[in-house]
Order: C-alpha cells, then structure tokens, then sequence
C-alpha cells in the first residue's frame, strides 16, 4: 500500500513538474534566448529593440502599420497599394520574435520585415546587437531608444560592432529619448548643458537619426508658448520666477531642468530662476518622500513671497513624481500663493495622463494649478482614430502619429523607382531628400519650400515639424469639477514665421469623489 501511495505521488509530482515547466516556457522564462530570424533573398529588415515589457509600444507600432495600409487604400489613382503581413503580429510565447511584413504592389519578392527583437536578462541589448552582425543581411535599421538611457545603451553597441557587420551597418532611428548631452559614468550635480560632455546623437554618429525633439527644443518650444500666450496672466506684467525642479538619479530630469533655465533666461532677461534639487526620485504615489517634502518647504516662502508675480514652476518629472510633489504644494499652500502659478514640464506627462486616466492619474481637485506640457505630435487626432467618447476614455494618438513618422520614412527611402534598396547607407541618402509638408513626412521636390524632417548637420529632427503644446486649464468654480484641455500646434508656413495656432479644444469633467488616498 506504501509503495502504490509512494508511486501515485511520483507520479502527481511529475504532471505538476510538467505542467510548471510548460507555464515557464509560455512565459519565455526557462525558454533559451531566441536567435535572430533570416531575411529571404531581396527583402529586409527593421529591428524595433524593445524591452520585453513593451507590449504596448509594439501594438501601437502595429496599429500604425494599419493606419498607413488603410490609407492607401483611400489614396488617388497611381499610388502603389500597401500590402501588409500580420499573421505572426503577436505571438504566443513572450520569448518568440513577433513580426509584420509591408510591402507596396509589384514588391511581393521585396518586402520590408519588422521584427521585434525583445530585451531581457538572458537577451540584452549587446548580444541581440553581436548576433545580428553574424547574419549575411544586416537590417536596414533599428528603431528604439525610448528613454535616453536606452538610446545610449543602443547607440553605444551599435558604435562597437560598426565595422563587424557584413554589409553597410544599419541606421539608429531614435523614437523617444530627448537628451541634447549625456555625462559620462553618471557624473551627479553637474550641467549637462556643458559643451565638454557628449551629445547623445553623436553615440552612433553619422547613423543616428532622433524622431523625437530634443530637450531643448521642448524648452524652447515651452517657453515661448507661454510667453506668448498673455491668456494665461490677465493683466500680469513685470518680473516671471521659474522655480526649477530636479531629481540628481534621473539623468532625463536633470538635462530638462537645465535646456529650461537656459532658454528661460534667454527669453525672459528680467526673470529670475531658482533650483531645487532633490536627491533621489523613489516614492509612493500621493506621499512625498524625505526629501521631495524637504524641498516643498524650500518652494513655499518663495511662493508666498512672489504670489502677486508671474510665477512658472517645471517638474521634470514622470506622472508619480509630479503628482505627488505638486499635490503636497497645494496642501500646504494659501490658495492665494498660487492663483498666478504654471506648472510646465516636457513630454514625460503624457496626455493619457491628464486625459483618459485624469480621474486617477491627475485630478484637478488634487491639483487644481494650470499645466502646459509638450508633445512630439498631435495627441488628440481624428485622422488616426482618437475618440474622445470612446469606452476606453480616448487614448491620445501622439504615439500613433510618430510610429508613422517612422514608417514612412523608411518606405519613402527604402524602395526607390523600382527596386527595394539593398544597403542602409541607400536609406542615409533618402533621408537627407525628406521635408515636412502638411503634417507629414514627404520627399522634397527641388522648388519647394519647406522644413527638411532632419538637421542636416547632425540627424536631429528639425524645428517646425510637429511640434505641439497641451494646455490643462482646471475650472472648480462649478458645481461639478471640469478643466479644459486644449491642443495647440506649431503652423509653419513658407516664408512666414511659425506661429502657434490652436487645434483643439476639449472639455472634461472629473468624478466628485476623489480615489481613496491618505491625507498629509
């Protein structure tokens, strides 16, 4: 009986061992890291090299290859039909490489590949890098670079295996990461705007080209929006403070305070900026840390003080980190010290933040203080889908609109009169030949004139192509909570100087209860 007991339970520990490990496959977690996949004789290859985590990042990806198929369908007589591949879009097991094909008619032995290569622990971005130089047919480019921190991780392996690959090396397309300079070692407590420290686009020189907007571009951007914006101060002249906070372990925080007090000197010679530095971003997300807390009463006298004065504060700062210092601001302030105050970041809320999950994420009866942040494209789109009255609560199309940025650059490059181009530095070409026109990524014709899409001295996007301000404007005077969010954009037009012109304009209201939270 003991023995028939002990082989029942050998073979109940055998099925649960089984069943376990089968769980940890589909989870990639006891999978071995995955190889690199071929490219078939003509066509190519676009690495999207993201983080394992970025599921979403890869749909929107995806949702905006849908976008430019659809479009196609719609566009005139005599444009080339969009053809896409998507049955292996989204894979079952999380270590799989999942990928879509795009091709124009007439291309189907010529079609463009986008896999994403996902980083892990067992998978970094130094080893999917070092394998895909093994393979005859390098890609064409690698999209990533979400943060500064992992556009540097790229850019530098890619800079250490220029010369290993087996073919013209790929391009280095940067989505998000806004850094102008970077220090070196992590060097805390000092000026990134010092011209002795590196610029992060110059990692991959040559080859790196940033979709996104630099960080002093967003400053300046920022700044003169609200310089020219005289709404936003009714009969306010005179002195402007800028209250400038900074997280010393957040390198993005760090180079986004100093663009802002640089530009804002420039822009307001008779104004006057105060630093505050606070030592490390970890919290929770309504109670300040140590010394978040610390720095609150630093600010307050100050803002006692100036409250009759145009009163700016930036927080460079994710959603957390903003919510909670600002929210302890406003707890522990006169309501007076604050009716003349802005609050202005760069893109790291994002419209998500104060549209769809405002009620959670940013709820004016919290923060009821006036906030202008910026965004690299139009987050509230019609033309892409954006829904105000969906059930999801609308999600801003910002995202959308810069994958297709992406996308189209690289069809307008790629494939060239009737051939698929065979080498990246083919693409480095095509690329010094793109504007921007009409809200969109176009050849330059030789008598046009209009914005080229990147600097020519160094790949950074240029100036007047795509910028756009979101203006939150709470309003508690009312029986229920409301703000207005209103979308702004950066019109340039030939021979005229840019002016900002307003898009849209939405009116939102908040639940009367606010979420559960501790008081201070």
């Amino acid at each position: 009986m003991t023995r028939k007991r002990l082989l029942v339970g050998a073979a109940v520990m055998l099925v649960l061992a089984t069943a376990g490990t089968l769980t940890l496959f589909g989870f990639g977690l006891l999978s071995p890291a995955t190889d690199y996949r071929p490219v078939p004789p003509g066509h190519q290859e676009i690495v999207f090299l993201a983080p394992a985590t970025s599921g979403e990042a890869w749909e929107r990806l995806v949702a905006a290859v849908d976008v430019l198929h659809q479009e196609s369908l719609k566009a005139n007589a005599g444009t080339p039909r969009l053809n896409v591949f998507k049955q292996r879009a989204f894979t079952d097991l999380t270590a799989d490489v999942p990928e879509v094909a795009i091709w124009p008619d007439g291309f189907e032995n010529a079609k463009l590949w986008i896999r994403w290569y996902k980083l892990s622990s067992g998978h970094n971005t130094e080893s999917w890098i070092s394998s895909l130089t093994e393979r005859p047919t390098p890609p064409l480019a690698v999209i990533g670079g979400d943060t500064s921190h992992r556009a540097l991780r790229v850019g530098e392996a890619l800079e250490r295996h220029r010369k290993d690959w087996q073919a013209a090396a790929p391009l280095f397309f940067i989505t998000t990461a806004t850094a102008d300079r970077y220090i070196p070692n992590n060097t805390p407590n000092v000026s990134t705007i010092d011209e002795r420290w590196p610029k992060l686009i110059d990692v991959y020189k040559g080859r790196s080209f940033r979709f996104s907007f630099t960080n002093s571009r967003m400053a300046a951007a920022v700044l003169d929006f609200v310089q020219s914006r005289n709404e936003l101060w009714p009969a306010l002249k005179g002195k402007t403070n800028l209250y400038t906070l900074r997280w010393d372990d957040d390198s993005f925080s760090a180079d986004l305070a100093d663009r802002f007090d640089e530009v804002f000197l420039a822009k307001f010679p008779n104004g006057q900026a105060s630093d505050f530095h606070i030592e490390y971003s970890g919290g929770d997300f309504f109670q300040p840390n140590p010394r978040e807390a610390f720095v609150v009463g630093q600010i307050l006298p100050e803002l006692k003080e100036y409250h009759k004065l145009r009163q700016f504060m930036l927080l460079p700062a994710d959603a957390d980190r903003a919510r909670r210092f600002l929210r302890t601001v406003v707890r522990r302030s006169d309501p007076a010290d604050l009716k003349n105050l802005i609050v202005m970041t760069g893109d790291s809320l994002g419209f998500n933040t104060i549209f769809r999950d405002r009620n959670v994420s940013w709820n004016i009866q919290d923060l009821p203080v006036p906030l202008v942040m910026f965004s690299h494209r139009n987050p509230v789109s019609k033309e892409v889908g954006f829904d105000e009255a969906s059930a999801s609560g609308g999600t801003g199309t910002e995202d959308l609109l810069l994958y297709r940025d992406i996308l189209e650059t690289v069809l307008l490059t790629a494939y060239q009169g009737q051939k698929l181009t065979a080498s990246s530095d083919d693409l480095i070409r095509g690329l010094r030949e793109l504007c921007w026109s009409n809200g969109r990524v176009q050849r330059m014709s030789k008598n046009d004139k209009t914005t080229p899409l990147f600097n020519p001295g160094d790949g950074n996007r240029s100036d007047g192509t795509g910028e756009h301000i979101i203006v939150l404007l709470p309003d508690l005077g009312r029986g229920v909570p409301q703000a207005t969010i209103a979308v702004w954009n950066l019109e340039s037009k030939p021979d005229l100087p840019p002016v900002w012109e307003p898009l849209r304009k939405l009116t939102v209201t908040y639940d009367a209860q606010l979420p559960d939270r501790p008081d201070i």
